[in-house]
């Protein structure tokens, strides 16, 4: 298993794959949200890479997710500052 996991050649293989990598995606949205800081190169060095339909469109709600968050923060900061 490791090393079809590893080679890739499987549809499966490449889903797992795909999996492992977007959990660092998830974990960097968590502490995000939960800890009020960025983490940019998480998402830099994961942008494009998966090859699933399925994570793909995952990735791409968290990144959306992300973009309105950070858009609505100095809107937050504001009004905490009010």
């Amino acid at each position: 298993l490791w090393e079809e996991f590893e080679a890739a050649e499987t549809p499966e293989a490449r889903h797992v794959q795909d999996c492992d990598k977007f959990e660092m995606v998830l974990q960097a949205s968590e502490y995000e949200e939960n800890q009020g800081m960025q983490l940019p190169d998480f998402y830099r060095t994961t942008a494009g890479i998966f090859r699933t339909p399925f994570v793909s469109a995952m990735d791409a709600e968290v990144r959306k997710r992300r973009s309105e968050r950070i858009q609505d923060e100095p809107e937050a900061k504001k009004s905490k500052m009010e």
